[in-house]
């Protein structure tokens, strides 16, 4: 295999065979690669389902007992995962200075270095603490929601990690795939 960049939108035959090699290691290849590498919108929905069974896999390991959020949680973390970058430096981590030739030395404000935007699921924003005069039924009802909340950011983060982690190992794939290849072992 003459090249070892895995740039999709060339259609190089060595690449192909990776991906095809990749894919029968790891059910997710397919849809992945199409969707996030070579930015084909058509494979959102078999993505979309993978990342469903994924949900449903976690809900059944973990005993969440969510079967009703798992569609509108499975939407939420692709669409975060295709897009994590934050807006406002690009994903670079730091401030963006118009005309600079290279990247300013201080820390994006906005996601604080990191280069990914805030999670989506995160913004739902904890109920007020209640006063002491508040009775003891409304002081419940506000750990309980409390709880509900955090129940739910640790789900997705969980599936996101999940998705994550699918990521890597189809990148894994695919990389000893090209090496294999180029270097004459299997």
């Amino acid at each position: 295999m003459a090249s070892r960049k895995l740039d999709w939108r060339d259609g190089r035959l060595d690449k192909i065979i990776a991906v095809g090699i990749a894919s029968r290691s790891h059910d997710l290849c397919d849809a992945l690669v199409a969707l996030k590498y070579a930015n084909e919108a058509a494979a959102y929905p078999a993505m979309l389902q993978a990342v469903q069974r994924m949900a449903r896999h976690l809900n059944m390991r973990y005993r969440w007992r969510a079967e009703q959020q798992l569609a509108a949680m499975s939407k939420r973390v692709l669409d975060y995962w295709l897009s994590d970058h934050c807006r406002a430096c690009g994903g670079v981590g730091h401030q963006h200075v118009e005309g600079a030739p290279a990247r300013h030395h201080r820390v994006c404000g906005v996601c604080l270095g990191t280069g990914r935007r805030e999670r989506p699921w995160l913004g739902r924003k904890l109920p007020p603490r209640l006063g002491e005069q508040a009775s003891d039924a409304a002081q419940a009802a506000r750990r309980k929601r409390v709880v509900d909340i955090m129940i739910e950011r640790k789900r997705h983060d969980q599936l996101l990690e999940q998705l994550d982690r699918a990521e890597r190992d189809v990148a894994s794939a695919l990389t000893w795939a090209v090496r294999g290849r180029h270097t004459g072992r299997s």
